[in-house]
């Protein structure tokens, strides 16, 4: 089961978790979060993206919790506690088995060409 802990930021497809990821490519940079429901980190974690939640809007993040026997665990093979981010193209790009600060995500997209265009575009 798939749970979003972000209401403001774009909603999951009810499709199949890796149709629904599919739907995302080119238009959207998903965050995945691997964890167990009643493991604490996912609250911390969850709590840390709440406060960026206009940031990670601004990125077009799409932040997506999947739990350890879901459809997408099967194919990313994450720890007990993983944070994935994924691309516009679909590919991995980041991933960390511990909690990860937002600003360390908002710094590596940043960096990546396409963002750079997108901000190009909004100037």
């Amino acid at each position: 089961m798939t749970r979003l802990l972000i209401p403001a930021l774009l909603g999951v497809a009810a499709a199949g978790e890796a149709a629904a990821l599919d739907e995302y490519r080119w238009t959207a940079r998903p965050i995945l979060v691997f964890s167990a429901p009643d493991d604490p980190r996912l609250v911390e974690q969850n709590a840390l993206f709440a406060a960026r939640a206009e940031e990670m809007r601004d990125r077009c993040n799409v932040l997506i919790v999947a739990e350890p026997d879901s459809e997408l665990a099967r194919e990313y093979r994450p720890g007990d506690f993983t944070v994935i981010l994924v691309g516009l193209d679909g590919g991995e790009k980041f991933r960390a088995d511990r909690i990860v600060a937002p600003s360390e995500l908002e710094a590596l997209i940043d960096l990546m060409p396409m963002r750079r265009q997108e901000l190009r575009r909004a100037d």
